[in-house]
């Protein structure tokens, strides 16, 4: 992640400290997982990834929690909340 990029996702964080995710959003990021987690083995990898985000660096950086190179279902939860506040804010910052 490039250095504007990991303090753009600080502000987000930040910023999501401050909100909750609606038990919907919940779900819907739940059904999510499931469908790309094939195999069932409660984990998916970055080349999972690629097919539902734009920015499959920032999403594994966001979402690899403890950097084994894996996406667990509550490390996807919080990135995809947490990819959105990115995206708005750089809209705020960089136009």
């Amino acid at each position: 992640m490039h250095g504007e990029d990991k303090r753009l996702a600080n502000v987000a964080i930040t910023l999501k400290i401050q909100t909750q995710v609606s038990a919907e959003k919940i779900r819907e990021y739940t059904e999510l997982f499931n469908r790309i987690d094939k195999q069932k083995h409660g984990k998916i990898t970055a080349e999972d990834a690629k097919g539902f985000t734009t920015d499959t660096d920032l999403f594994m950086d966001l979402a690899d929690t403890n950097k084994d190179g894996w996406i667990y279902k509550n490390g996807f939860k919080i990135s995809r909340e947490l990819l959105k506040s990115v995206k708005f804010i750089r809209k705020i910052y960089l136009y």
